[in-house]
């Protein structure tokens, strides 16, 4: 594996590391590369006549794809016109498939962490809930019932999300780019200078952390 793992990212990165780039269910038109890591999975945005036989069949189809690593960006939007009752049914389809096939879920959620913490609770699979901004309380309840946090290229000047970073456990997190043209590696120094460790050991964090969630 390469030193720098990328856990959620729209790009494909142009430099070696280990990325897993998100594959939108019904947006992209992207061709799946033998060589990258993708994550599937229909975003609460994309739901719209969302036929949940059909995405149920094409899920698991990629899902058996080997670079296929996880279910996502899937979860939970109140702000978009989608019924919230909508989102939660697809959601929870996507759930069962992950729990089914043992995958680990990148998780979207705006507004509706007590929901999805309540869902977590009773997963018997990994959350990952990506580019992760609130604070200390939310973060600790999200960790408490077994699922981690991703942070973002905010982390290297947003203080609020530098104080919950500081305070969490230290393999307890992920990194990623997201939409974001900052580099994976100026992430990674930001991050190492808050905690005050050398980038060695949180690259070696970083991938016990990969290696333990995804079974690499």
């Amino acid at each position: 594996m390469d030193d720098y793992i990328d856990i959620h990212s729209h790009n494909i990165p142009k430099i070696a590391t280990t990325t897993i780039v998100n594959y939108r269910l019904g947006v992209d038109a992207l061709n799946f590369i033998s060589e990258k890591y993708y994550s599937v999975g229909l975003h609460p945005w994309d739901i719209n006549n969302c036929d949940i036989t059909v995405l149920a069949t094409q899920l698991k189809k990629l899902c058996q794809l080997p670079n296929v690593l996880a279910i996502g960006e899937i979860g939970l939007d109140k702000t978009i016109d989608i019924p919230l009752n909508a989102q939660i049914e697809v959601f929870k389809k996507q759930i069962e498939i992950a729990e089914e096939l043992q995958k680990p879920i990148i998780i979207h959620c705006v507004k509706a962490y007590n929901e999805l913490i309540e869902q977590l609770k009773s997963s018997n699979t990994q959350w990952i809930f990506h580019g992760f901004n609130k604070n200390y309380q939310i973060a600790t309840d999200i960790i408490n019932n077994g699922g981690i946090v991703s942070f973002g290229s905010a982390i290297i000047t947003n203080k609020k999300q530098q104080e919950v970073l500081m305070q969490i456990p230290i393999n307890r997190f992920f990194l990623e780019t997201d939409e974001s043209n900052v580099l994976i590696e100026d992430i990674y120094e930001a991050v190492a200078l808050l905690l005050q460790i050398d980038i060695k050991e949180l690259k070696h964090i970083q991938k016990e952390l990969f290696n333990k969630v995804f079974s690499k």
